[in-house]
């Protein structure tokens, strides 16, 4: 869930750098979002935002971050309680 948070924050950041200002990159992702997947939650603007955020601070395509997110204990499915 981290990558898939940290691979929409880099489109996000990719998108708005491609696209003029004020054409509300974040509004239009967040409502194809919740079109295409209207069962799950968390797409919200704020959300998105949030998740640009995370992208802007993490090179996340870097394995030794990657390394470090997987060594988190609640990060793992062997340590989750189902």
């Amino acid at each position: 869930m981290i990558e898939m948070y940290w691979g929409i924050g880099a489109t996000l950041l990719q998108r708005q750098a491609q696209e003029p200002w004020g054409s509300k990159v974040l509004q239009r992702l967040a409502a194809d979002l919740k079109a295409s997947f209207p069962h799950m939650r968390g797409f919200s603007r704020s959300n998105l935002f949030y998740m640009r955020s995370f992208a802007a601070a993490w090179d996340f395509s870097d394995p030794a971050v990657r390394g470090r997110v997987g060594a988190l204990p609640w990060g793992t499915s062997s340590n989750c309680s189902s």
